[in-house]
């Protein structure tokens, strides 16, 4: 999965850094968890702080579009962001690997690719 920010956006009023991401997969639409890992590593924070807002596959391809918000603070999110929203993202970060993850797991073997950290 490749992510590459197509337009940031401080807003400093709400304490949060909001993002519109592409992001070039292998087929499948990235999960929640993949995305808040990848986009706090990219940006240095926290995953306590990113919150996914959408993800959209588009249409025949195999790119995704994403508006992601990055918070300053943990209070300042729960402030902010509607429950619901910050509930969905800590589930995503417990939860197991998704049957995406398993399925691109499976065909990197089949194919010899090494495993997500060895590589």
């Amino acid at each position: 999965m490749n992510i590459t920010i197509e337009n940031e956006n401080v807003n400093r009023l709400l304490h949060r850094t909001e993002l519109v991401c592409s992001i070039e997969t292998d087929g499948t639409t990235p999960s929640r968890k993949e995305l808040i890992r990848q986009i706090a590593a990219k940006k240095g924070v926290s995953e306590s702080l990113v919150v996914v807002d959408k993800i959209k596959q588009e249409y025949g391809k195999k790119s995704s579009r994403a508006y992601v918000k990055v918070y300053e603070s943990e209070k300042a999110a729960q402030a902010i962001e509607q429950k619901h929203q910050i509930e969905r993202g800590k589930k995503a970060l417990k939860e197991s690997p998704s049957s995406g993850e398993k399925a691109r797991a499976e065909s990197n073997a089949a194919e010899g690719k090494p495993k997500k950290g060895e590589e």
